[in-house]
């Protein structure tokens, strides 16, 4: 068993929001990191965390515009830009797939 620890605070103009920082402690079987390449085409393709059958933490950094669909989603999905970050954690996900023009995507997965 491995602990995956996440510590998120916000601040208004340098001014701590009330109840933050708020730190989320999750432990999990496995981990898996990456950096991968995706390519323009092929249309969805799955995140690289096959080894996961329940993902639980989920941290997403892409260089270019990505759009993410979990488990199965059938809508325009979650729409990431360029140099943004995604952080799910506590939650119990089957699959996710990206869709991108060429984009590096470095990220952490974790759970089951």
């Amino acid at each position: 068993m491995q602990t995956v620890k996440v510590t998120l605070n916000v601040e208004i103009d340098s001014v701590q929001v009330e109840g933050y920082p708020i730190i989320k402690q999750l432990t999990i079987d496995e981990l898996q990191s990456f950096n991968y390449e995706k390519v323009t085409g092929g249309g969805y393709v799955a995140v690289p965390v096959s080894e996961l059958s329940t993902v639980q933490f989920l941290l997403l950094r892409p260089s270019q515009s990505v759009t993410i669909r979990l488990n199965g989603q059938g809508d325009a999905g979650i729409v990431l830009a360029a140099n943004s970050v995604l952080l799910i954690a506590g939650a119990t996900i089957d699959t996710a797939t990206l869709v991108s023009s060429t984009a590096i995507v470095k990220g952490i997965g974790a759970g089951t």
